[in-house]
């Protein structure tokens, strides 16, 4: 694994600030929205809320940071909005609030894209898949430093702590992010109209991590982030306790998004890589339903986490693998925007199925998907094609 580079580390500082700041509640969220009285469907609209905007802006925001030649203006717009979401959570908390607090944090997630291509623009091409590693692993850090903090400040100081904590967060990151150096590139994109449809046609490894990423979402935003919080609430777990929780499931990610991006990615393709990952996650989500023993669930958690882990940066990687600098963001903003079908569709399934048949039914889908990818994963393709289809127009 190839060390970080000088002048990096703010950037790094920066994304671990962000996802703390958006993840910090996250533990609590499922369990505060029942205390206040929201039903099973509202909870599963809520956790949608956070990917519809992914779905919806991903993809024209890459597009206008390519044609800009610019990451660093929408880095600083996504800390503000990301502090803005969780204000208004923290004054309104109501379901139609939690709602809309969500929906705005999936607004600053949309430009998700434009850190991780700007992380990957200090490096050549040949090192993208271990300088993405270090991406994962201060998205990764950042979850686990807030799973842990989210649930001590709701155990201590009550369930809005998380909330205000996370707007100190997102004031942290935006003060790392002065010192992040960019060099506005020369190149401009093609159209933002244009560039989607012409990368997903002339890239199969793009459309494949799509794909992929849908289906990793699902786990993750039906299980981690979703309704396992509930499911532990409702079997004793503190509320300090369901930050642990969450933390045994996001280290070994932390762990094993550097490994991949590393170790692993030098001895089994990314193919392998991801296939190992969705047996694991599919594995984990169905025995989840099983036990009703706090350590087992913890060791669960961290296995599921190892797999998620392996995931992240292995299709992350295979997204933007064959398509030229100058599009690298509108790339990564298409997979990004793809994966996040997941985001908005597992959870709202998950929903209707809690609703109708009980919590177990979200981790049966959740393991199911898991499944889904793991065989998509594995089956047979054509050598695939280098996207040079989708050059920048001068």
């Amino acid at each position: 694994m190839r060390g970080i580079r000088p002048g990096t580390i703010g950037l790094l500082v920066s994304i671990a600030c962000f996802w703390m700041a958006l993840y910090l509640y996250v533990p609590i969220l499922s369990p505060y929205m029942s205390q206040t009285g929201a039903g099973y469907t509202w909870i599963g609209i809520a956790v949608a809320a956070y990917g519809i905007p992914q779905l919806t802006f991903r993809i024209s925001l890459g597009a206008w940071s390519d044609r800009l030649g610019r990451r660093k203006p929408f880095l600083t717009a996504a800390l503000v909005v990301a502090a803005a979401s969780s204000v208004l959570m923290a004054l309104w908390p109501a379901p139609l609030a939690f709602v809309a607090g969500r929906f705005l944090a999936g607004v600053a997630a949309s430009c998700w894209a434009m850190f991780s291509t700007l992380y990957a623009s200090y490096y050549p091409r040949e090192e993208a898949l271990a300088a993405l590693g270090w991406v994962a692993f201060a998205n990764s850090l950042g979850q686990v430093v807030a799973s842990l903090v989210g649930g001590l400040l709701a155990q201590r100081w009550g369930w809005q702590a998380p909330f205000w904590a996370s707007v100190l967060l997102a004031g942290a990151g935006l003060g790392a992010a002065v010192s992040v150096p960019e060099q506005p590139s020369a190149q401009r994109a093609i159209a933002p109209l244009q560039a989607p449809l012409q990368l997903l046609r002339a890239s199969r490894s793009l459309r494949l991590a799509s794909a992929l990423g849908i289906f990793s979402q699902v786990g993750a935003f039906v299980v981690t982030f979703g309704f396992l919080p509930l499911w532990a609430y409702r079997l004793g777990i503190s509320r300090a306790d369901l930050g642990l929780l969450t933390m045994a499931s996001v280290i070994p990610s932390t762990v094993a998004s550097v490994v991949a991006g590393g170790w692993f990615g030098r001895w089994w393709s990314a193919r392998t890589i991801t296939a190992v990952g969705f047996a694991l996650t599919c594995l984990t989500a169905g025995l989840t339903v099983l036990t009703r023993s706090e350590p087992t669930l913890f060791f669960l958690q961290a296995v599921f986490g190892w797999g998620r882990g392996m995931l992240s940066p292995t299709l992350m990687a295979l997204a933007i693998e064959e398509v030229e600098a100058s599009v690298k963001t509108t790339a990564m903003a298409v997979y990004q925007a793809l994966y996040s079908v997941g985001m908005v569709g597992g959870p709202l399934l998950a929903g209707v199925l809690v609703q109708q048949w009980g919590l177990p039914s979200a981790f049966v889908l959740a393991a199911a998907a898991a499944a889904a990818g793991m065989a998509a994963a594995v089956a047979p393709s054509r050598r695939p094609e280098v996207a040079s289809e989708a050059r920048s127009h001068r």
